[in-house]
Order: structure tokens, then C-alpha cells, then sequence
């Protein structure tokens, strides 16, 4: 109970006990605090004048009796004789007797009987009204703090009434809640006491489950339910989250069952629930950027009418992304509950923000490797040369004679247009360019898509996928870094890889660096959306400023560094 509430969540406890007994439980296990003063509430009728001149006339004499036994003031203005009367103020505690327990559990109100007291009050023909009275009155003045419903709302939205706490019965629940349903809408009584209230008392089955709809529906809360009982199975089905302490009737109607009689596997059900909530928003976020990367990528190279090899797509899809996805699903939950709550719609700003954010910074450094790629001076036959100089268009089949500098390359003279067969442009220093680059990009957004804090492990925890992130970057570093003679030995082994030697080995380790300054303005932007949004579920942003932010800082962290680059020598060789 105690993490719960560190974790903002609300507890209550929703018993068919008397009120008293869930008063002195709720105390002894910290869902009240010791010092909470708790207000109960209760039905009263409406008195004339002859019952104000009666009950004062009996105060009068009250005042005048010393036998405490025999006369017990009720607190409605009346007095019971020979017994203590179930309207005496006061709190269970351990120095109570086991005859006093008897004697409060024997003649305690239960709104389902046929003769209770409540019955008889809901019968009598008076009109009457909830009223609120402290369950530790003061003994020389009983019914000084009562409170009207109206007077009750407003001490409870005073900053000095903020220890106080509202206990509610069955039938004054069953009494509101009607009345919440015959207005129609707006807040009620019932709506407003509800996040107040801690301990409901002497519940019936159909009660139980009239308020876990209510907290649900009109609240819009998530609302958990731990029960062991029949009486709970209601409840248990209606709730978002049950989850039965028995193995009895109620494991049929809770989808989860706890195997040991206690509330602390929702704590781990909790904290599991936020893991996979989170892990699949995150597997739908990566899984979409892998079509955006791949489709940037294709389009791209078809502009040049060049296509990567079946090999290729086949590394892609078998040895990367398939490993990556499955993983990730397995990392942990975080050993702590988080007060932020993770994100359960995939159509919502947070979610959107992250996904197109990082499309557009990965098809804008995606597209500025192709031109990048295509401005390589070596690319270009110098004045030797006579293909570019004597010739619009530099075609190898148009010339009887290959000019040596456009011989040495696999499409001829790189002034374009290449061939027109796709299929013998796949052996092409562009399509090789964006195979490689592309792998990193893939491998950037699963870093960027699995944080650690606050609802799972960090990725280090993941065995599995963070080998497989080491061992397929180590791999990706290998093919763009490895020496030219090392690539030969690869396309002997792997023929149908067919990855093309770039003409210039320092061109590799440029754009090695220009996948290195895509994580960086990647993860500052996931980094930086994740708490722009969290600032705007708080209220602190509205949901318009925070989207413009996010676009700023995603053209901020995409546009800037490629202008920078673009503005040194990095863009020549």
C-alpha cells in the first residue's frame, strides 16, 4: 500500500464488514493514517418541532443521570436503555473487548435486512438527508461537528481539512449513486466524495460492482480490484485489472490469480503491465521507422534506377530486424512503480511526435548519404579524360573505346544516367552506400526506442538483445571500415552479398562519422520528446506548444548538423 501511494495511486477498501472494523483494518495496514480524523456518513431525518422540543428535553435529562450504563445517547437524538447502543461514537482499537466487537458486529446496521434500522428510516415517510459525523465525536458534546453534504464538500477542499477522510455505508452509497444516475451527468455528491472516500463498509455484491463501474466510466480511471471471495466476483469482472486471492469462485471471474493470500502481486502485475504496455508501443515505433528507413532507401536508389541485392534485403530483414523485434520484447519490468504513467494509445502525440520526428531525420540524413555518395570527386573523369568532355551523355556501349577512368567503374561514367538494366546496376558504389548506411540506422532506432527509466530495465539487462545489438554493429562497422582486400575475401565467400569498394577509403570513414552524428540528433530528440510530453501531461504545456516544439527541435537537431556538415570540406575528398 505504501508503493502505491508513492506511485499515485489511489487505495481503497471495499468491505462488507462493519464500518467500524474497516476503519481500525484500514489503520493498522496504512491505508488511513493514524491521524486521519474520518467522517462517516449517514441518513437523517428531518425533525418538526415536537421532535426539537423532545429531543432537548431529553438532553436536559441526560445531563441530570449518572448511570452511563443504562442510558447511551445514539447520536440521531434519541437514547437507547440496558444496552450500548450501535450509534456510539468511537473507534475499534486494541484495547476494545472481544464482547464490545460482538456487540457492534450483532446489532450493526445491514442495509439488505429486511428489519434494519436503515430500512425502517427509508420507510418511515420523513424526508431525509446524508449527513456527515466524525467517528470520534467528543463524549460531552456529541453531534457538534455534524456536517451537511454541502458543508462536508466545501471543509474538504480546505487546505487545513486535508487529513480528513469519508467512510461510506451501503446504503448511503446505493442512495447517492441513484441520485447521481437520476441527474444525468455533472458532478454529484457521490463523484466528488468518491476520491475522498477510503473505506466503504457493509457493501452488498451489486454494490461492489456499481462502484468499480463508477470509479471506471465516469471517472475514467484504470481501476484494479483484489478480491478472494464470491461476493467480489462482480467487482472482479467489472474492474480493468482483477485479480483473485483464492482459488475459489473468484479465479473464475478475475483474469489473474495470485497464489499467495496477499496484495503484493499487483505490485509485480503492476509493474508488468506498464513493462508490456511500453515494450509494444515500442515494437509498433520500430517497426514503423524499419518501413520508413527501407523505403527511403528505395527510392533513393530507383531514382538512380539502381536496387540493392536480393542478399541484401535478405541481411536486412532475416539477420537484423527479425532478431531486434523479437528481443526487445523481452526486457524487464523497472523494480519500481513510476508516478508517470506509460502511454496506452497509439494515436496520441506522444507516439506520433517520436514516430514521424524520426522519419524525418532519418530520410534527411538518409538522403544527404545518397548526395553525399553521388558528389565523390573520384566519381568524375578529370581532363584525360574524353568521355564527359566530348560527349553529352558518358554511355559505355555508345563508345568503341571505354575511357580508362570510366572503365574503372562498375556503371561507366558516373555522370549519368547509369544503365537501364536494374539488375546490372545492383554491383553499384550507391546501392553499397545506402545498404550500409541504412544498417545503422536500424540499429539507431533501437536504442533510441528502448530507454530504460521508468518502466522497464535498461537494455543492458536484455541479454539477448543487447548481443545481438553488439555483435550486428560490429558486423555493420565491418563491412563499411574493413580494408578493400578484406571486402574481396567477403564477395569470394558471399557472392550475392555483392558490396561494391568505394573508391576512397576515407569517404567510408566519413560517412561512418555521419552515422554517428545520426544517433546523437536521434537520441536528443527522443530524449527530448519524451519530457516535452510528460511537461504536457502535467499541464504545464498545452498539447499545441508542445508539437510545435517538437517540430522546432526535430528540424533543430535533422537541418543543423547536415548544414554544418555540408558547409566543410567533409562533402569533398
Amino acid at each position: 500500500i505504501k508503493v502505491l501511494k508513492g506511485a499515485g495511486i489511489g487505495c481503497c477498501m471495499v468491505t462488507g464488514d462493519h464500518v467500524l472494523t474497516g476503519v481500525t483494518v484500514s489503520r493498522q495496514c496504512g491505508l488511513l493514517d493514524q491521524k486521519a480524523q474520518v467522517f462517516l456518513a449517514d441518513f437523517e431525518e428531518e425533525e418538526d418541532e415536537e421532535e426539537v422540543a423532545e429531543r432537548q428535553r431529553r438532553n436536559s435529562w441526560a445531563g441530570d443521570s449518572d448511570d452511563d450504563s443504562e442510558v447511551d445517547y445514539d447520536g440521531d437524538g434519541g437514547f437507547s436503555h440496558g444496552r450500548p447502543n450501535v450509534r456510539r461514537s468511537g473507534v475499534l482499537s486494541a484495547n476494545n473487548s472481544a464482547r464490545d466487537l460482538q456487540v457492534l458486529e450483532d446489532t450493526s446496521e445491514r442495509p439488505e435486512a429486511s428489519g434494519g434500522v436503515e430500512v425502517e428510516r427509508m420507510h418511515s415517510g420523513k424526508k431525509k438527508h446524508v449527513v456527515f459525523r466524525p467517528l470520534e465525536e467528543e463524549e460531552d458534546a456529541p453531534g457538534a461537528n455534524k456536517f451537511s453534504c454541502e458543508n462536508m464538500l466545501q471543509m474538504l477542499q480546505m487546505d487545513v481539512c486535508r487529513h480528513w477522510e469519508v467512510a461510506l455505508t451501503g446504503s448511503v452509497f446505493e442512495a447517492l449513486l441513484k441520485e447521481a444516475l437520476e441527474a444525468g451527468g455533472g458532478d454529484t455528491v457521490l463523484d466528488s466524495l468518491a476520491s475522498r472516500c477510503t473505506v466503504f463498509a457493509r457493501m452488498s455484491p451489486e454494490q461492489k460492482q456499481a462502484l468499480v463501474e463508477r470509479f471506471a466510466e465516469y471517472h475514467g480511471h484504470m481501476v484494479g480490484m483484489c478480491g478472494d471471495g464470491a461476493n467480489d466476483c462482480g467487482a472482479l469482472k467489472a474492474a480493468h485489472v482483477g485479480l483473485s486471492l483464492s482459488d475459489a469462485e473468484a479465479s473464475i471471474a478475475a483474469p489473474f490469480t495470485s497464489s499467495t493470500q496477499n496484495i503484493r502481486p499487483l505490485l509485480t502485475l503492476m509493474r508488468e503491465g506498464r513493462a508490456a504496455l511500453v515494450t509494444s508501443v515500442s515494437c509498433f515505433k520500430f517497426m514503423a521507422l524499419y518501413s520508413v528507413i527501407q523505403f527511403v532507401t528505395v527510392i533513393r536508389l530507383y531514382h538512380l534506377n539502381a536496387n540493392m541485392s536480393d542478399c541484401q534485403y535478405l541481411w536486412i530483414d532475416l539477420f537484423m530486424i527479425l532478431p531486434l523485434a523479437v528481443y526487445m520484447a523481452r526486457t524487464g519490468p523497472c523494480s519500481k512503480l513510476s508516478l508517470q504513467r506509460p502511454q496506452s494509445r497509439l494515436i496520441s502525440v506522444s507516439v506520433l511526435s517520436s514516430v514521424l520526428g524520426q522519419s524525418v531525420i532519418a530520410a534527411l540524413f538518409q538522403l544527404f548519404a545518397a548526395a553525399w555518395t553521388f558528389q565523390i570527386k573520384s566519381f568524375y573523369c578529370d581532363d584525360s579524360c574524353p568521355g564527359p568532355k566530348f560527349n553529352s551523355v558518358c554511355d559505355p556501349e555508345g563508345l568503341g573505346v571505354m575511357p580508362e577512368c570510366c572503365a574503372a567503374l562498375p556503371l561507366g561514367c558516373p555522370t549519368r544516367p547509369i544503365g537501364v538494366d536494374t539488375d546490372s546496376n545492383v554491383m553499384s558504389v550507391e546501392a553499397s552506400s545506402a545498404f550500409l548506411f541504412a544498417q545503422f540506422q536500424y540499429l539507431i532506432v533501437v536504442i533510441c526506442f528502448n530507454t530504460s527509466a521508468p518502466f522497464r530495465k535498461s537494455l543492458t539487462s536484455n541479454g539477448l538483445l543487447f548481443a545481438s545489438w553488439i555483435m550486428l554493429s560490429a558486423l555493420s562497422t565491418f563491412l563499411l571500415l574493413a580494408p578493400e582486400e578484406w571486402i574481396a575475401q567477403v564477395d569470394d565467400l558471399i557472392p550475392s552479398l555483392q558490396i561494391q569498394r568505394f573508391p576512397s577509403p576515407l569517404f567510408k570513414w566519413k560517412l561512418f562519422g555521419l552515422a554517428l552524428v545520426n544517433f546523437a540528433c536521434s537520441y536528443l530528440f527522443e530524449i527530448f520528446t519524451e519530457a516535452t510530453v510528460q511537461q504536457q501531461e502535467l499541464g504545464k504545456v498545452s498539447r499545441a506548444a508542445a508539437v510545435m516544439v517538437i517540430i522546432l527541435f526535430a528540424l533543430l537537431v535533422s537541418v543543423g548538423p547536415l548544414a554544418l556538415i555540408y558547409s566543410t570540406a567533409w562533402v569533398t575528398l
